[in-house]
């Protein structure tokens, strides 16, 4: 398995890819972990040069772990996403997804610390399974294509303040997903 990840102080993650439990600094390949470097045939490119030409990243287990993409140009999201969870919420399981977006800057390390904003009362969180898209696509015709992509998966973390969510809204849900930090992701697979 091969692990991409973003090491480091804050603003300042130095690119890897972890393989077979060594971590490589990938900056000999790409300044970030980016949608460039991904569309770019990235992880690819990433795992030829593990086996032949990276270095090793000193201390590796001592950095930070940031989160495993940088700058994503939006997030997008599916509620109420299994029969259970829209039961939780008093609704029958949608038909059509319903789609929010959160906002690029609610994106952090999964290790980070949640900074709650001043007056949220009702700070909830669920995981999620994030799909880390590697290049732009438009109409594709089967799940087959759609999965040609996928750059990989990661671990995310949806947090919402429910009140500002459902209470006081207007019936838009970003207003309660939206704040600095309300996604932290985690490792990222392929």
């Amino acid at each position: 398995m091969t692990t991409l990840l973003r090491l480091g102080p804050l603003g300042h993650e130095t690119p890897a890819i972890e393989v077979d439990g060594v971590v490589y600094d990938l900056r000999s390949l790409t300044a970030d972990i980016d949608g460039a470097f991904l569309a770019a045939d990235g992880i690819g490119r990433a795992r030829e040069a593990a086996r032949t030409s990276l270095p090793v990243l000193p201390r590796a287990a001592e950095l930070r772990v940031g989160a495993p993409i940088a700058r994503p140009m939006a997030v997008l999201c599916i509620g109420q996403n299994y029969p259970a969870h829209a039961a939780e919420s008093g609704n029958a399981a949608p038909i059509t997804p319903i789609l929010f977006f959160k906002h690029p800057n609610t994106v952090v390390g999964g290790f980070d610390d949640l900074v709650l904003p001043r007056g949220s009362a009702k700070v909830d969180w669920e995981v999620e399974l994030g799909v880390v898209i590697g290049k732009r696509a438009s109409y594709l015709d089967s799940v087959e294509d759609a999965l040609e992509y996928v750059a990989g998966f990661t671990v995310s973390h949806d947090v919402s303040e429910r009140t500002w969510q459902n209470d006081v809204s207007g019936g838009q849900w970003s207003k309660g997903k939206i704040a600095a930090g309300f996604n932290p992701l985690g490792l990222q697979h392929r």
